[in-house]
């Protein structure tokens, strides 16, 4: 058996950082992780990136697909940014149909967080969204959301990209107003998710990625 772990939170939460930590952490017990960093031994780049979404793009079924290209349109993603969307989400649909090869797969912010999207630009409703979601879950799915002050997600994407400093108080605001919706519908994407019966664990993002690593490592563990 084995276990999807996805990862959701805000920009700045700490997920990538949170993965690669927990990945280590559970290969220090022997158990065989995959994430969407670990999935190439050697990352896909130009032309063979392109090459091998293409060749792999049979793993998305149309719905999943059309509705990324809706999220491109809406989010104004830009032919790069789109196909770097459709190129992660072939990975983990691929990934997800061998899953049978490792015990855990972790995946951040690429499926859950990206399609609760739909209801925040008002693209489906809340009900369209989540049975559509759920639906293409695997059984043994448990979803991490790591909760963290607005003011904390905002200072580490501030330290990630130095150029938001530079950014207008106009784009300031705007930035806040986008991680407070975005904060909002993430909570309640988990409350729906959990009224589906999916396994849903909130952890806290002040906290440092080694200890939340070794809450998470029982928590996985114990489901295997």
């Amino acid at each position: 058996m084995s276990i999807y772990v996805e990862f959701m939170g805000l920009s700045g939460a700490g997920k990538t950082t949170l993965v690669d930590t927990l990945c280590t952490r559970l290969k220090e017990q022997d158990v065989s992780v995959v994430s969407k960093d670990t999935f190439f031994v050697k990352p896909k780049r130009g032309l063979s990136k392109l090459w091998w979404t293409v060749t792999h793009l049979h793993y998305l079924d149309r719905e999943t697909f059309r509705s990324l290209l809706m999220l491109g349109k809406t989010r104004r993603l830009g032919f790069r940014r789109l196909l770097a969307s459709i190129h992660e989400h072939t990975k983990l649909w691929h990934q997800l149909a061998y899953r049978s090869q490792y015990k855990v797969i972790l995946w951040d912010g690429i499926f859950i967080q990206r399609f609760v999207h739909l209801v925040l630009d008002g693209v489906f409703d809340v009900q369209k969204t989540f049975d559509f979601i759920v639906s293409r879950l695997p059984k043994e799915t448990l979803v991490v959301y790591i909760d963290v002050p607005l003011d904390t997600a905002l200072e580490r994407r501030h330290e990630r990209e130095p150029r938001l400093d530079s950014v207008s108080e106009v784009k300031k605001e705007k930035e806040m107003k986008f991680l407070t919706e975005t904060q909002q519908v993430l909570q309640e994407a988990c409350t729906e998710l959990e009224k589906r019966n999916v396994q849903v664990v909130r952890i806290d993002g002040t906290k440092t990625p080694e200890e939340n690593a070794d809450i998470l490592v029982n928590e996985i563990t114990e489901r295997l």
